[in-house]
């Protein structure tokens, strides 16, 4: 091997490690990127193979952090078990948005242990996290050819290092004019298919080399990107404009904020009495989600105005009115909500909507601590208050909770029963297939028995990657439905 692959004058302790042991982590690399493939190629991404490849993915990256001396078994093992949390969270549901939030979740855990675990990052905020996240991506990218490299430096004969340059350069180039020629004429795209079988068994080879490289390349590279330039917290205190301008502009919005709780305290929780024609099911609607969105603009501004203002008492104290009427429109929302859902039923989006409610005040009490110790680490608190309340929300199964709530409140009428077969996952299948008999109409009945064959069918079909334990309540669901309808005949 040459040593002096990426030697630099000032070298780090850190940058010498990972050059002594290149070798080590592009076998680390490979083991990630090898196992992509074998987990999910032709196997989608919602069964136990997320489990499997985040447990590969960090028992790699603990070798490789130890490989490079900046292990901490404190900072691993906590962001560990978060990304196996939500790893089974995913085998949990069948819920396509928890899946793909749970998985992106992940990556997250992981970009910000990578990231801490080469820098104290102790005290970093929002806006140095992003910059860290985007320093950590862009440092990947520097790094792109560096396996290629690294690799080639341990092959001896310099006609084969030449010979394997030429191919890895190949490799993209021949990729690019095959798709473009095989668009440009039927004749060769005909014989181009026959003579290379390139059918299912040769989109699944692509896919799986693709998902290899992919894997191996992002692992490699943001992992020595970061080793050679981690973000570091920049310790000094920062610059605070005059407060006169926060002070000034939050009071306005404080103005007329008190004018609209004061409002929502007479009509709302008051319940007084509201016009002709108006009922609280659509006052509960009506603004809903603008006032959601002034809810969520509120913290981000007593944010802004908490890290970059001067924090004086007139300050503080304009924060403070402005975080009561946060909470008092938050509460608004909450009963908006919740009498809508009492007059037309729950849905996820309605459980997704009250869940992001309760963060939204949980993250308020933070930044009201914030506002009088300016030493509260604010992005940690937020940081864990959302990973924890997310995998509440995540292992609570909220297409489930809605197929029960709407079953026992609203019972089994054509709407309950359509939001069961066409807007909620087969989550909602075991309620469906329990309240199946107390469907009256018969179209209605037809569609849910249509349903239930469908998952029985899918779940069938379902290797052990792909193994999802609410699909397996659904599939005994539906047996035990069939059992019944044996039963009765």
């Amino acid at each position: 091997m040459d040593e002096r692959l990426n030697e630099l004058p000032g070298e780090s302790e850190t940058q010498k490690r990972l050059r002594e042991h290149g070798g080590k982590l592009l076998l680390i690399a490979a083991v990630v990127g090898a196992a992509r493939p074998l987990l999910f190629c032709r196997a989608d991404g919602a069964g136990i193979n997320v489990v499997v490849f985040a447990a590969v993915l960090l028992i790699c990256l603990r070798t490789a952090l130890m490989l490079s001396g900046v292990y901490d078994a404190r900072k691993f093992y906590l962001s560990a078990a978060a990304a196996m949390l939500l790893a089974v969270s995913t085998v949990l549901t069948m819920n396509g948005f928890v899946q793909a939030v749970s998985r992106l979740g992940i990556l997250i855990v992981t970009a910000k242990l990578i990231a801490d675990s080469f820098a104290d990052n102790i005290g970093m905020q929002f806006g140095g996290y992003i910059r860290a996240f985007i320093k950590l991506a862009m440092s990947g990218l520097k790094r792109i050819g560096e396996p290629v490299t690294r690799l080639l430096s341990y092959i001896r004969l310099d006609k084969w290092k030449y010979i394997l340059a030429g191919i890895v350069i190949a490799v993209p180039l021949a990729a690019i004019a095959v798709s473009l020629l095989l668009s440009a004429d039927w004749m060769f795209r005909r014989m181009f298919t026959v003579s290379l079988n390139f059918g299912e068994t040769g989109i699944t080879a692509a896919k799986a080399l693709w998902g290899f490289l992919w894997s191996f390349f992002a692992f490699y590279c943001i992992f020595a990107g970061q080793a050679a330039d981690p973000t570091v917290i920049e310790k000094k205190e920062p610059r605070r404009v005059n407060a006169a301008v926060a002070v000034t502009f939050m009071s306005i919005l404080g103005i007329i904020y008190l004018v609209f709780c004061a409002v929502q305290v007479i009509f709302l929780f008051g319940r007084h009495a509201l016009p002709e024609g108006q009922t609280y099911a659509g006052y509960a609607r009506e603004g809903f989600f603008q006032l959601m969105f002034v809810c969520a603009m509120n913290e981000l501004l007593i944010m802004i105005c908490s890290r970059k203002f001067r924090l004086s008492a007139a300050l503080k104290s304009v924060l403070t009115v402005t975080c009561g009427c946060t909470y008092i429109m938050i509460a608004s929302s909450a009963c908006r909500m919740i009498m809508y859902v009492q007059a037309y039923g729950m849905s996820f989006l309605r459980i997704l909507v009250l869940w992001f409610l309760l963060v939204l005040s949980i993250v308020l009490a933070g930044s009201i601590v914030y506002i009088f110790k300016n030493s509260f680490d604010l992005f940690r608190f937020c940081y864990g208050v959302s990973l924890a309340m997310w995998l509440v929300f995540a292992f609570a199964g909220p297409d489930a909770l809605a197929a029960g709530y709407n079953a026992r409140t609203l019972g089994m009428t054509d709407g309950v029963t359509a939001n069961m077969i066409n807007d909620l996952s087969e989550d909602a299948v075991p309620v469906l297939a329990r309240n199946f008999d107390r469907i009256s109409n018969e179209t209605t009945r037809s569609a849910a028995l249509i349903k239930l064959t469908e998952v029985y069918g899918k779940a069938e079909t379902r290797d052990i990657r792909s193994f999802n334990l609410s699909m397996m309540r659904a599939k005994k669901a539906v047996e035990l439905h069939i059992s019944r309808l044996i039963e009765q005949t």
